[in-house]
């Protein structure tokens, strides 16, 4: 049963990263940015884990819905991964 939660998690994990880059590669182009969508990506997960402003210019409310959907799916991919991991430990402490 564990085993089972431990590779549903890592599916769920590996849709979340696939989802996370679709969205990337949507905020990218709704920027009107140069650079490819994992840089965005990667500065989007940075930003997703520190407090303050963002460094993209959100000037629409298409933006910001979009780069909110982004930050959410982060946090969500890393929850998981959490989640996963104890799982695993929990698993083989028992």
């Amino acid at each position: 049963m564990v085993t089972f939660l431990i590779i549903l998690g890592f599916i769920f994990i590996v849709v979340l990263a696939f989802r996370g880059v679709i969205l990337a590669n949507m905020f990218q182009y709704q920027l009107g940015l140069k650079k490819g969508a994992l840089e965005v990506y990667y500065i989007v997960q940075v930003e997703a884990f520190t407090p303050g402003d963002s460094i993209f210019i959100l000037d629409n409310e298409n933006k910001v819905s979009l780069y909110k959907s982004c930050v959410n799916n982060i946090r969500y991919m890393y929850f998981t991964i959490f989640l996963v991991v104890l799982m695993v430990f929990i698993h083989e402490l028992t």
